[in-house]
C-alpha cells in the first residue's frame, strides 16, 4: 500500500486523503517487473523438455512430464495483494478503538469547551462524548463514529484509473528458437504452446491486472455527504452561529466542499484556523476556499486555554 500510493513517502502519508486512491507510476513499474519475474523464470525452468537425455527412454512419456511441469509452474499473474480496503479499514478501526479506550490522565486539553455549542467531527473517536461529556445530539460523525458500528468513510473526491498499456511485460520466451518445433513426439508442440504466452493472452493478463487494480482502487472513493450536513445544520438558526473554529484540520481538498457549505449557510461568522507550526499544511490549503479573506488562524497551542 505504501508503495502504491505513497511512494515511500513520508510527507505523502501526511497526505493521506489526498494521495489515497492516486496510483503511483512506480507502483505499476513494480507489479509489472514482478509478473516480469515470475514469467523469465518460468521461461528458464521450462528451456528443455528433455534436460537429462535418454535414448531408451520414451520421449512422449518425457513431453508429457514435461507439459505437466510447466502447467504447475507457470505463473498467475495478480497484482500481489487484495482487499486493501478491509486491510486499511481495520487498521484505522484499531487505531479509533486505542484512542476511545485512553483514559485522561490529566484536564482536558480544550478547558472552555463549550457544551452548548454543535461539532462537526471528522475523525472516528467518540472523545467529544467522552472526555467533554458533550451531547451527541450536538455533534455529526460526518464520516461515520465506530462506536456507533457505522461504516466509517474515507478516501479521496478522485481516483486514478489505469488501463491495459500501463503494465509493461515482457512475455517473450528467449528459448524458442531453439527449441523449435518437432513432429516427434506428437506432443512436443504442445508443450512449446504452453510456455509460449499467445497475444490473446497477454492481452487477457493486462485487462485482468488492469480491473483488478481499479476494482481495488475505486474503493477509496469518497462520497460526499452534503446532504447529511445540511440536513444536521438546518436544525440550528444562523443567528445562533457567530463563529466557526477548525481544529486540526488541514482544510484539504477532499473535504474542502463541506467548509464551502458551511460558509453558505453562515456567511456572516468569523472563522479561527488552527495551525500547528508556520509549515503546516492549512495555510497552503486554505488559500483555496473561496472565502480565505475571512480566515484568522491561531497556533493549536493557544487554543488550548
Amino acid at each position: 500500500m505504501d508503495n502504491l500510493y505513497f511512494n515511500n513517502n513520508e510527507f505523502l502519508w501526511s497526505q493521506f486523503e489526498n494521495k489515497i486512491g492516486n496510483i503511483q507510476e512506480k507502483a505499476i513499474n513494480d507489479i509489472s517487473e514482478s509478473i516480469d519475474d515470475d514469467y523469465q523464470r518460468f521461461f528458464n525452468d521450462n528451456a528443455d523438455p528433455f534436460p537429462n537425455p535418454d535414448p531408451l527412454s520414451d520421449q512422449y512419456i518425457d513431453t508429457d512430464n514435461a507439459i505437466y511441469g510447466a502447467e504447475t509452474q507457470k505463473p498467475e499473474p495478480s497484482l500481489g495483494f487484495n482487499n486493501l480496503w478491509d486491510y486499511i479499514t481495520s487498521g484505522i478501526k484499531e487505531m479509533v478503538s486505542e484512542a476511545n479506550k485512553t483514559k485522561m490522565v490529566s484536564p482536558p486539553a480544550f478547558k472552555n469547551m463549550d457544551s452548548s455549542q454543535i461539532y462537526l467531527n471528522f475523525n472516528y473517536t467518540n472523545t467529544l462524548e467522552r472526555i467533554y461529556h458533550i451531547s451527541p445530539k450536538k455533534i455529526l460523525h460526518i464520516h461515520g463514529s465506530l462506536e456507533r458500528n457505522d461504516n466509517l468513510i474515507y478516501g479521496n473526491d478522485k481516483v486514478s484509473s489505469v488501463d491495459t498499456s500501463s503494465f509493461d511485460i515482457n512475455f517473450e520466451n528467449p528459448n524458442l528458437d531453439e527449441l523449435g518445433s518437432r513432429d516427434y513426439p506428437s506432443n512436443y508442440n504442445d508443450f512449446i504452446d504452453l510456455i509460449t504466452i499467445s497475444e490473446s493472452e497477454q492481452k487477457n493478463i493486462k485487462n485482468k491486472l488492469s480491473n483488478d487494480l481499479n476494482e481495488e482502487n475505486e474503493q477509496f472513493k469518497k462520497e460526499p455527504k452534503y446532504n447529511l450536513l445540511e440536513k444536521w445544520l438546518n436544525q440550528f438558526e444562523e443567528k445562533n452561529i457567530t463563529q466557526i473554529i477548525v481544529l486540526g484540520h488541514s482544510l484539504g481538498k477532499v473535504d474542502k466542499g463541506y467548509f464551502e457549505l458551511i460558509n453558505q449557510k453562515y456567511h456572516s461568522t468569523t472563522w479561527c484556523i488552527s495551525y500547528y507550526n508556520k509549515q503546516d499544511q492549512v495555510f497552503e490549503n486554505a488559500q483555496s476556499l473561496s472565502f480565505y479573506n475571512k480566515l484568522n488562524f491561531k497556533q493549536f497551542n493557544t487554543l488550548l486555554k
